[in-house]
């Protein structure tokens, strides 16, 4: 069996629900462990990391866990980039956090439709918030 089948046999997984449970109370213990023994460093840090792992792996299985776990990995980076008094990059991530929200809502309106189309409501209300964003 090839190595790119057993990947698409695995990716089965990522579109039930016991597997979002499952990622998410590890991502719990790991970070409850870490807070413990790391304190808030390590869950704002590590947290962030392994969030933004679990998201590649839903990302590659095409799961729209994705923008949830990228919505969680912007979140514990943005209140680390704040809580270090670097301002920009939490911006920078609240910026993101937007976005995963608007690519959730498109993902689950429009799941067949690839691009951009103009007459489509929410590909242009999308447009508009990435370009206020991107101006503020």
């Amino acid at each position: 069996m090839r190595i790119l089948d057993r990947i698409e046999r695995l990716g089965r997984f990522a579109h039930d629900g016991w597997a979002h449970v499952a990622a998410a109370a590890v991502f719990v213990v790991v970070n409850g462990v870490g807070y413990a023994f790391g304190g808030i460093g390590f869950v704002q840090s590590w947290g962030g990391g392994l969030a933004a792992v679990i998201a590649t792996a839903h990302l590659v299985w095409k799961s729209q866990g994705y923008w949830a776990w990228m919505m969680v990995n912007a979140g514990l980076w943005c209140a680390l980039f704040f809580d270090a008094g670097l301002p920009l990059l939490g911006w920078l991530q609240v910026a993101l956090l937007v976005f995963a929200a608007y690519g959730m809502a498109q993902w689950a309106l429009v799941r067949l439709r690839i691009g951009w189309d103009p007459n489509v409501l929410s590909d242009l209300v999308g447009a508009i918030l990435g370009v206020a964003v991107l101006a503020y």
